[in-house]
């Protein structure tokens, strides 16, 4: 039976980015059996440590196999934290990961940061702790002002088989709003293309849109290899017309 105090699995914690790999590995059971109880330690971790690459990893691990219970000491956590935007990341995507829905209005809160990292890893976490009952948030960041939130939410959007009048719409107006400008708007119209394909058969613009769709994606400013047009004769009103473009 396991029957470390407090005291002690802190130090267990403590030890652990300094261990070699062989008692790392077996700091690893320990803290994993202790469940819920390494949480606090773990996040203190990640938040004061900027640490290997490979031990971070590993740290994430024990949280997230913990499952459920680590919910409540990971929200205490990003409550703490919530002004160290860049260590609070993974504390906002493990939240995620463990699908605590109680954390929801905590995690939403962050879609109002100013960085757009700390927004994109937000939406995500959204999704993973909420599923299609994230879609409200997604819908809502589709207006977000830097388009890496934006590709985000188009994509989550399309796996969660979203067929909202105002996802349609935004995804339309990509496909036929003109030149691509940027790398950036590039990939907002991929996202758009690869989100139609994975949603099926969905009612697009009449033909006449429709063609102008295939002509924007032509264009020269994707044509370098962005683009191929496989099967220029096809028209539909679905994503037929889309995938033909790949």
């Amino acid at each position: 039976q396991l029957v470390l105090d407090e005291d002690r699995i802190d130090e267990l914690v403590e030890q652990y980015p300094t261990s070699d790999l062989h008692a790392r590995e077996a700091l690893y059971e320990i803290l994993s059996a202790y469940g819920r109880r390494v949480v606090p330690g773990m996040a203190r971790l990640l938040v004061d440590r900027a640490g290997d690459v490979s031990i971070r990893k590993e740290i994430l691990a024990v949280v997230e196999g913990i499952g459920l219970t680590a919910g409540p000491a990971l929200v205490e956590a990003v409550t703490a934290y919530r002004r160290r935007w860049n260590r609070v990341l993974p504390l906002i995507r493990l939240v995620g990961a463990v699908r605590y829905r109680q954390a929801e209005p905590v995690i939403a809160d962050f879609l109002k940061h100013p960085k757009p990292s700390v927004r994109a890893d937000t939406i995500v976490s959204l999704y993973n702790m909420l599923g299609r009952d994230a879609q409200s948030y997604l819908l809502d960041s589709l207006t977000d002002p830097h388009p890496d939130v934006r590709q985000k939410s188009i994509a989550l959007l399309a796996v969660s088989g979203c067929k909202e009048a105002p996802f349609i719409v935004v995804l339309s107006e990509l496909l036929t709003g003109g030149a691509v400008d940027d790398g950036l708007q590039e990939g907002l119209v991929i996202g758009a293309v690869l989100a139609l394909q994975d949603l099926g058969n969905i009612d697009l613009p009449d033909e006449g849109e429709a063609e102008a769709i295939l002509s924007n994606l032509l264009r020269e400013s994707v044509s370098g290899g962005m683009f191929s047009l496989v099967n220029r004769n096809q028209k539909s009103r679905s994503t037929g017309l889309l995938s033909a473009i790949c």
